[in-house]
């Protein structure tokens, strides 16, 4: 069981992204990541590592789609803080010297 709640920090942080893709409009990411971590990542990791770990491996499932889902969302809100920060830059003011 103590395997399970290492979980824990993971899915904050993926909650955490989740809100923020929704906060900038982005809700077909955001619908992405709920779905991986809830869904898509928990069946894999069943699939995948039941065999393999037996047990442990149930507890660790959740882990496993927390990480798998961090792993891409994390690199996207990268990406798309770029992309604003540049288009940000764009609408500065241009300054010259005289």
């Amino acid at each position: 069981m103590k395997l399970y709640f290492v979980s824990f920090v993971f899915t904050g942080l993926n909650t955490m992204l989740m809100y923020y893709f929704q906060s900038i409009e982005r809700p077909k990411i955001s619908t992405v990541v709920a779905l991986s971590r809830g869904i898509v990542l928990v069946l894999v990791g069943i699939i995948v590592l039941t065999p393999i770990l037996g047990e442990n491996g149930v507890w660790l499932t959740i882990t496993f789609a927390e990480l798998g889902t961090l792993a891409f969302a994390y690199p996207y809100k990268r990406l798309v803080d770029r992309r604003q920060t540049q288009r940000a830059v764009h609408l500065l003011p241009q300054v010259t010297a005289k």
